[in-house]
């Protein structure tokens, strides 16, 4: 059933689409979806999910990052010490600003 899909030229390029979705997020498996999947159905049916599998795991880093910082300014003195240092910034703009 598979054989009418795929051909021999068409398998090592979709493991680099898995591949690459693993290690350099979105960049590969799109360049592979964009360039080949026009020309084998196999291409298109393997780096369409491994394009959502970089896009989703990229979104779920930011929503970890956003999360965690969040987490870390639930502490009072590292709010204090963020609030301290952006005041500290504002003063000396304005302070040159003066000048």
């Amino acid at each position: 059933m598979t054989a009418d899909l795929e051909r021999d030229g068409d398998i090592v390029p979709a493991t680099f689409g898995y591949l690459g979705a693993i290690f350099l997020g979105p960049v590969i498996p799109l360049a592979i979806y964009v360039l080949r999947s026009r020309r084998s159905a196999f291409m298109r049916y393997h780096a369409a999910p491994a394009v959502n599998l970089s896009l989703t795991a990229a979104l779920y880093g930011l929503c970890c990052l956003i999360l965690g910082g969040l987490l870390a300014l639930d502490s009072t003195t590292v709010a204090l010490i963020v609030v301290l240092l952006v005041s500290r910034a504002l003063w000396r703009r304005r302070r040159s600003a003066l000048r």
